[in-house]
């Protein structure tokens, strides 16, 4: 007799769907919102690589004489800020000033009026804070690395 109201209750179907959504739903929000993380992380990276790439095609036509000076600070700004003169926000959430904690130039090391620049290569560190991959165990924060390099043509 004690059966009976069992093989009942386990004959019921009604309700599944809401037990399945119950257990797919949160499942299915940590994955979008992973990919919302990717996303936005992808995004920053895209604009750190357009603003250095910018910034070593501008100290590519510059006098050999102007890259590691004046060049290299007008780059620097255009790099960060998206703009010779340095103002505004910086085009990536986590930089601050100065901007030269976050873009280097790497290449040349040292210039002169008489010197071959050859290659200008500069490159610059990307911060990003994840939302939800903390949730899954990834860690909170990840600096990406972007480089790029450009054949110094000169004037």
């Amino acid at each position: 007799m004690t059966l009976r109201p069992l093989k009942a209750f386990l004959a019921q179907d009604s309700g599944a769907s809401l037990v399945e959504a119950a257990l797919i739903i949160p499942v299915f929000t940590i994955i979008i919102g992973g990919l919302m993380d990717f996303g936005l992380a992808y995004g920053e990276v895209l604009t750190a690589q357009k603003s250095l790439r910018d910034a070593t095609r501008y100290l590519s036509i510059l006098p050999s004489g102007a890259v590691c000076t004046w060049g290299k600070t007008k780059a620097l700004n255009l790099a960060g800020y998206g703009n010779l003169a340095g103002t505004g926000s910086p085009v990536i959430k986590g930089w601050t000033a100065p901007i030269s904690n976050h873009v280097t130039l790497v290449t040349p090391t040292t210039c002169s009026s008489s010197t071959d620049v050859g290659v200008i290569s500069m490159k610059a560190t990307v911060p990003y804070t994840a939302i939800v991959w903390p949730m899954v165990g990834l860690p909170a924060s990840i600096n990406f690395e972007v480089k790029h390099e450009e054949r110094w043509i000169g004037q």
